[in-house]
């Protein structure tokens, strides 16, 4: 899997200008640091729709560089392990927000949620528990939460249409 990781992070350096879009499915991944280098040179390049899908693997950590992305409005997240640096604010541009398989803890998630102002999509699907999970959400229409929660609070969301 590295040599993929190798020649997509070789294509990425010969990419002149932003990187508005990237996605990335993998079928399997043990620990891959070159993926970090990958993660590292979108966030670094503008990026705006960001997508890891690990199959059969993980979960990833993902590096810090990440969390410095305050232009990111998609984030699209599978077998992924999410944990933002202290200093972390939030995304302040994210519009839609899919962690399928992320480990995340709850109060972690709510804080998220509550740090992003645009957020119109929140999808959640966990196969951990989840004790409290809160959401905040001013802009929020639509909400899909599966998994195992034991309480879930939805809070300042009066344009909520689909749940």
């Amino acid at each position: 899997m590295n040599k993929h990781i190798m020649i997509i992070l070789g294509v990425l350096l010969l990419h002149q200008g932003p990187i508005l879009k990237f996605t990335l499915s993998l079928a399997a991944l043990e620990s891959c640091p070159e993926l970090d280098l990958v993660v590292s040179f979108v966030s670094n390049n503008g990026i705006q729709e960001f997508t890891i899908h690990i199959q059969n693997g993980g979960p990833h950590r993902l590096p810090s560089t990440l969390f410095s992305c305050l232009q990111i409005e998609h984030l699209d997240l599978v077998s992924c392990a999410f944990k933002p640096p202290l200093a972390f604010k939030g995304f302040p541009r994210l519009l839609s927000l899919v962690f399928n398989e992320v480990i995340i803890p709850g109060d972690v998630l709510s804080s998220l949620i509550s740090s992003c102002p645009l957020l119109e999509r929140l999808t959640v699907i966990s196969s951990t528990i989840v004790d409290y999970l809160q959401i905040v959400g001013p802009n929020l229409r639509f909400l899909h939460c599966e998994g195992l929660f034991r309480s879930i609070s939805v809070q300042n969301s009066c344009h909520l249409a689909e749940v």
